[in-house]
């Protein structure tokens, strides 16, 4: 009995054994049993052991592309982000497959494996995609997996058909938010197709003739964690990145798009009969712009669609009637109307921001060119006119700094986008403070806006009612201070361009008193960027991303009782993103700032960013701002 028992209990045993290790093969063990050292990643929640992506390609451009990734659970926040994979993919022409997915949990030093309940694995619509009517292509295939702790592995293998047959372009990052141990990126395809890529640093390459195939490999390992941090750069200029593209070149992703507004610009009954109900036959050219923008941005719903290659452009009756339309829709609906009120234009199609253009252009990177605006010749000059925002004027677009490429017959034509000086983004801020003996202060504010900030104060009154700017006047006078009061009954808002908003108000003991001494400061800010870290704690390059001028005319005036003791400094400070300037003026009983501080487009390299904070932390110190004055003796109180 006692040898029938043990027999039994070694039989269990063995059993236990082959279950704990059953799926799991010597491959898969390395991969779990990866030595790492996590006191490298002390912020990472969870570390991706393994990265591989495999993609087949066909002579006809169809394709398979195959993805595992392997993740080890470190804490409760990895628990909760690995718990769940989303796969996205369009449902008009792609097709997924779940070849495996299991929660690997470790036991005595085996492996237990949990697959996934297939019941788990549901396809939805993908949540991005919300409202985007017709657009709304996308998916995504959930898959939760099993009973997933801390210290557990998520092993998840998929594929992706493709039968679209359209020339790509891809951007791979060897570099995420979690840590990576081990990537692997794989391309198979035809030996006669032409493909374009970069070469990567730091990545191990191969390039094989297999019969009939082209094999390239890119392999790396122990790739770095991304950490958010305020300004940093996009992915392409922190972390190593593979650019490939098997467009023939650029020429041909525009005369595809080309191709398309030449069919679908065309001026229709239904357009001839929207024009003639919108302008005038006395209306120039500008206002005809004017109104036609005006109407599409206010009438075709904007469905901010981001891919230029995924739809074909709708005609344009269809539009009219939808009422919605994504960028390359409205632009071929406003253009045909501008066909029919005898004005000439083109599209323009928006591509990356300037600082990352060097590094795709070559290699086509059709995907970062997401956005179609018009380009519209009147009385001789063309304007930029993107009808997406009423608020807009003729001449502005919300996308300065970035490439543009013209969609017109000839060799493709690459423009940087820059609004003229006319649009650029400006502020002048004018005060007038008359300071009495108590010390209050009243002060008269008028904001003038350009470019961008005249845009969005267009947005935010044109249609509050007087209500509302009366709760946001009195929300701009308690930012200011608690001892502020009205002396305008309400703002004064002039939203033509450039737009205007001006206020008066009191301000209790904006001046202070101590003994014989009289001490205020300059409403004026000189610091261009907010710097959150120092020198010694930031990771990436810093990046500006916009150009604006801020212009401050300050003239204060004060008791000729009072004469001054320290008044703030000139400054001339320039930098490679900012300039700061400033002169100052002393008269009798009067002080005259002017102020401008610049932000340039631009970026600041690691190496330099420790010279470029304390030239930024330099503009704080108290001596840029205090005022500091003294009563004159024998010539009264103050």
């Amino acid at each position: 009995m006692k040898a029938k028992n043990t027999i039994w209990l070694f039989c269990i045993a063995i059993f236990a054994f082959i279950s704990l290790n059953a799926s799991v093969s010597k491959k898969d063990r390395e991969i779990y049993n990866s030595s790492i050292d996590l006191s490298k990643y002390p912020n990472s929640s969870a570390i991706v052991l393994y990265d591989y992506t495999k993609i087949v390609i066909s002579k006809d451009m169809s394709y398979r592309k195959t993805r595992r990734v392997v993740t080890k659970v470190l804490n409760y926040k990895g628990k909760k982000e690995s718990s769940e994979k989303r796969i996205y993919f369009d449902g008009r022409y792609e097709d997924v497959s779940i070849d495996r997915s299991i929660t690997a949990k470790k036991v005595n030093n085996k492996y237990k494996i949990i697959p996934t309940d297939k019941n788990a694995i549901r396809i939805l619509d993908a949540p991005n995609e919300a409202g985007f009517m017709d657009y709304a292509v996308h998916k995504m295939e959930v898959v939760a997996f099993s009973n997933v702790e801390e210290g557990n592995i998520v092993d998840l293998t998929y594929s992706i058909g493709n039968d679209r047959k359209h020339p790509f372009s891809e951007k791979v990052f060897f570099g995420y938010k979690e840590p990576i141990f081990k990537m692997h990126y794989e391309i198979i395809l035809p030996r006669s197709m032409n493909i374009k890529f970069n070469k990567v640093k730091g990545v191990k390459f191969s390039d094989k003739i297999v019969g009939n195939k082209r094999v390239l490999t890119w392999d790396a390992k122990e790739l770095p964690q991304i950490i958010k941090e305020g300004n940093m750069p996009e992915r392409d200029l922190i972390v190593p990145t593979l650019y490939y593209s098997i467009y023939s070149g650029w020429n041909q992703f525009k005369d595809n798009l080309l191709e398309q507004y030449n069919e679908n610009i065309t001026i229709t009954p239904k357009v001839k009969s929207l024009v003639n109900n919108i302008v005038s036959k006395d209306d120039d050219g500008m206002k005809k712009v004017e109104k036609t923008a005006e109407y599409i941005a206010r009438r075709i719903a904007n469905k901010n669609v981001k891919s230029l290659e995924d739809f074909t452009i709708s005609p344009v009756d269809e539009i009219i009637s939808s009422g919605y339309a994504a960028s390359f829709d409205r632009i071929a609906l406003f253009l045909s109307m501008m066909k029919a009120e005898g004005l000439d234009g083109y599209p323009v199609a928006v591509g990356p921001e300037l600082l990352y253009w060097d590094n795709e252009k070559e290699f086509v990177q059709t995907k970062d060119f997401t956005k179609i605006i018009a380009m519209v010749k009147i009385n001789g000059k063309e304007y930029y006119v993107d009808p997406s925002n009423e608020f807009y004027p003729i001449g502005y677009t919300g996308d300065e700094n970035r490439i543009g490429m013209a969609i017109k017959p000839g060799e493709v034509k690459f423009t940087p986008i820059i609004n003229k000086e006319k649009f650029q983004n400006r502020e002048m801020v004018n005060y007038t403070i008359g300071i009495s003996k108590n010390g209050t202060a009243k002060i008269s504010e008028q904001h003038t806006y350009w470019g961008n900030e005249a845009v969005k104060m267009r947005s935010k009154y044109k249609y509050m009612t007087p209500v509302q700017k009366m709760q946001d006047y009195q929300k701009i006078l308690g930012n200011i201070s608690e001892n502020v009061v009205p002396i305008s009954e309400s703002l004064s808002i002039d939203l033509s361009y450039p737009v205007k908003i001006s206020y008066k108000y009191s301000y209790t003991n904006f001046a202070m008193k101590e003994g014989s001494f009289v001490y205020f400061d300059i409403p004026s800010y000189l610091i261009p960027f907010r710097l959150n870290k120092p020198p010694q704690k930031r990771q990436y390059p810093f990046v500006s991303s916009v150009n604006d001028d801020i212009l401050y005319d300050i003239k204060i005036n004060y008791p000729v009782s009072l004469k001054s003791v320290i008044i703030p400094p000139d400054v001339n400070l320039k930098g490679d993103v900012f300039d700061v300037h400033r002169t100052v003026q002393m008269g009798k009983g009067e002080l005259i700032v002017k102020d401008e501080v610049i932000k340039k487009y631009g970026i600041v390299k690691k190496l330099d960013y420790k010279t470029f904070y304390g030239k930024i932390m330099k503009l704080s110190h108290p001596k840029y701002y205090k005022v500091l004055l003294k009563k004159k003796k024998f010539l009264g109180i103050f």
